[in-house]
């Protein structure tokens, strides 16, 4: 039997911090490398877009882009 790339503990943990059902499922029947690759790059893309459209993560990036902008003016 090949080893599983996630184990079920790490499948459970990821399902404690959030991850949706249907993508704990998918994870959970994932038997080999390339699927499970497959899936993990789908939940970070989907995690990569949650952040983005948060508004406070949009703060924190003009705050931080107006920042470097002031300090690459001072030099």
């Amino acid at each position: 039997m090949e080893q599983r790339l996630v184990s079920d503990d790490e499948v459970e943990e990821l399902s404690d911090l959030g991850l949706p059902y249907d993508k704990e499922k998918r994870l959970s029947r994932s038997r080999s490398v390339d699927s499970t690759r497959h899936c993990l790059v789908d939940i970070q893309e989907e995690c990569e877009k949650e952040i983005e459209l948060n508004s406070s993560y949009k703060q924190f990036k003009e705050a931080l882009l107006l920042k470097v902008k002031r300090g690459y003016h001072h030099k």
